[in-house]
């Protein structure tokens, strides 16, 4: 429905509604979508009524001025997930990588990067929940910290081991570390992030 105008790398991009659109042209003329980096510059930008739309954390809502910008609030429909390095001496045992998962809850990390359940849903397969191709016909490792300690003694480590988690800048995915690593803990396995 549009067109691109012009491309300023790393600073905006603009289009400019398509007449000769299939559907009929749109009734927005031109569309800027700016290139912010920092999370907070963004949320600024849209209370001071630079720019119109935005993501924005929940974390940063009670931030924002609710009788001026309209909220609205969904589920990304994506999944984010825990890698585990399965070359590792401990991680290649398929009972220490079930017992690691058994060891989290999925809701209590969404809720502590994302606060409320209106802001996420708890995925169980490698498609988010919304796919129509998702299945739940599968194990979902609800939480049981006491299996997981059983299936680490079963794999060799009944006094757990140490490893390392990385994890990136972005404050929803390292208030989730801190959880797994509060998580793990619990099974004796000690997490440096």
């Amino acid at each position: 429905p549009y067109k691109l105008v012009e491309n300023k790398r790393g600073e905006y991009i603009k289009f400019e509604a398509n007449e000769n659109y299939y559907k009929g042209k749109p009734n927005v003329k031109n569309v800027v979508l700016r290139v912010i980096q920092s999370a907070d510059t963004a949320k600024v930008a849209l209370q001071k009524g630079e720019i119109d739309a935005s993501y924005v954390l929940p974390t940063d809502i009670k931030d924002l001025d609710t009788n001026k910008i309209d909220v609205y609030s969904y589920s990304e429909n994506r999944i984010g997930y825990l890698g585990l390095n399965t070359k590792t001496n401990e991680l290649k045992d398929v009972k220490v990588r079930q017992a690691i998962l058994y060891a989290l809850n999925k809701g209590d990390m969404n809720k502590a990067a994302y606060l409320d359940e209106k802001y996420y849903q708890n995925p169980y397969s490698i498609l988010p929940p919304n796919n129509p191709y998702k299945t739940d016909d599968l194990e979902k490792y609800t939480q049981n910290v006491d299996k997981a300690k059983e299936l680490l003694k079963e794999a060799g480590f009944p006094n757990g081991f140490k490893t390392k988690l990385w994890t990136s800048d972005n404050p929803a995915r390292r208030d989730m570390a801190v959880i797994i690593q509060d998580q793990l803990k619990q099974i004796g396995i000690d997490v440096t992030i």
